[in-house]
């Protein structure tokens, strides 16, 4: 699945309920905050990770199945979910494009007006 169609989706879903919208955002973050540190890992530790990975992917999934189910009753366009499929790979690129998402519109850059590139530096000393 490439960007453009990632970027489909993530739109489509933005006119869902909003309470079920809020719990695909926060399933996206559990899974794609979980540690990637699988080479440093022992083997009990990477079927620990392998384990709540696999939790927090599917977790994921049903929330997206009951965002799109809960858009279909309320008569809104729910297209997305199939678009969107069933492979784990695709779902997985979606959460972290809906998770980059989050970041930037949570933490917006000032305003031009506001960004003061004349800031004196001191000289600096020898």
């Amino acid at each position: 699945m490439n960007q453009e169609t990632i970027a489909q989706v993530y739109a489509a879903i933005q006119s869902g309920h909003e309470r079920l919208r809020l719990r695909v955002e926060r399933a996206a973050i559990r899974f794609t905050s979980i540690p990637g540190e699988w080479w440093f890992m022992t083997p009990p530790e990477r079927q620990d990770l392998e384990k709540q990975r696999t939790s927090a992917h599917n977790a994921l999934i049903h929330t997206l199945n009951i965002l799109s189910k809960s858009m279909a009753k309320e008569g809104l366009d729910n297209e997305w979910r199939d678009i969107l499929g069933d492979d784990r790979k695709n779902i997985g690129d979606f959460a972290g494009f809906l998770v980059e998402q989050l970041r930037k519109s949570r933490q917006p850059a000032p305003p031009e007006e506001e960004i003061d590139i004349n800031v004196s530096r001191p000289a600096p000393t020898h």
